[in-house]
């Protein structure tokens, strides 16, 4: 699943950085260096499963002109939207907007500084696996079992 940010509606990929390995069996170029066939080097850029959703959104285009480059609209353009204003406050949404307080300048200074960061591939860091309660009396001897099975931790008879 790919990593997306959004622009008040419209979806752009995120950027991510990962280690890759060149197996095309030839020599690329990525940010001016040759890597060789076989070799790692790190991938900086849009989110390759975001833009493979991109490309079959698009019908997988042959040709880069027909590729979309997001998804989505923005929440001013949306036909629902505007119809909801109109009905619910008899205004358009330049001035709902401004009733309620929205600041273009600042959501689009917060996606710029989505859009900068950088999202890694890192594995996260395991959580201790949690330990169920479980056990009940034990039919033969009478002792309760606290946890897992038959012969685990015992307490008492409490009865």
């Amino acid at each position: 699943m790919g990593t997306w940010i959004s622009d008040g509606g419209k979806w752009f990929p995120a950027k991510e950085e990962v280690g890759l390995i060149n197996n095309s069996g030839k020599t690329i170029t990525v940010n001016g260096k040759q890597i060789a066939a076989g070799r790692p080097f790190i991938y900086e850029g849009a989110d390759r499963a975001a833009l493979y959703q991109l490309w079959e959104e698009a019908g997988k285009p042959t040709d880069p002109e027909k590729a979309i480059t997001f998804l989505g609209q923005h929440f001013s353009d949306d036909p629902d939207f505007i119809g909801t204003i109109r009905q619910k406050y008899n205004m358009d949404v330049k001035a709902y907007l401004k009733m309620i307080g929205f600041d273009e300048g600042k959501a689009k200074t917060l996606f710029s500084e989505k859009m900068v960061s950088l999202k890694s591939h890192e594995v996260a860091a395991r959580a201790k696996e949690v330990e169920t309660m479980g056990g009940g009396v034990e039919t033969g001897t009478g002792k309760v079992i606290e946890a897992g099975a038959i012969g685990d931790v015992s307490l008492p008879n409490v009865r």
